[in-house]
């Protein structure tokens, strides 16, 4: 079954002072990283979220990573993978395994146990209508966790811990390299 990825990396990374899309490990920037592992986690496209010039700028702006998710799933008629630039350390295995689970009919979403991210999300009518739904009340909670929950999405065992680090400040890019 194919599937979209989706990069999120339109965050202001204003703790990390510079644009995280943009760090280098390894001599590859996190997007290229990002983007070169859903590839070889079989997606079919990439779309990189972020309201920078070249990319798909959000139908909702200001609404943090569901944003981007919303205006991905508007973007294709696959389901979607979504991945965050901000953690370099998921593995191709990881983000395989979460689409063979993902892809299963009984779901509308799949993420591992205490990260939101990555995640696998079906691209369905319903799934869509919740999530314009959360974005355009202004005050409802627009966390990732909140919208898993709401669609009753299937939590997965976490296969380990380390590789599920956000890397959002100065020390803790330090602390990677």
């Amino acid at each position: 079954m194919s599937f979209t990825a989706v990069v999120l990396a339109g965050g202001l990374s204003s703790r990390m002072g510079t644009d995280k899309a943009q760090l280098q490990l390894e001599q590859k920037t996190f997007l290229a990283r990002a983007i070169e592992l859903v590839e070889l986690a079989g997606c079919d496209r990439v779309i990189v979220s972020s309201n920078k010039p070249g990319y798909l700028a959000d139908v909702y702006p200001g609404n943090g990573p569901l944003g981007g998710v919303y205006t991905a799933l508007m973007n294709t008629s696959q389901d979607i993978l979504t991945v965050a630039v901000d953690m370099p350390l998921i593995t191709e295995e990881i983000l395989i395994n979460l689409c063979d689970k993902g892809k299963c009919d009984k779901v509308t979403a799949t993420f591992y146990h205490d990260n939101p991210l990555p995640m696998f999300i079906k691209n369905s009518t319903a799934v869509k209508a919740t999530l314009k739904e959360i974005l355009l009340q202004p005050e409802s909670n627009k966390s990732i966790k909140n919208f898993l929950k709401i669609i009753a999405a299937s939590e997965l065992k976490k296969p380990c811990v380390g590789e599920f680090i956000n890397i959002n400040t100065p020390d803790e890019f330090l602390a990677l390299t």
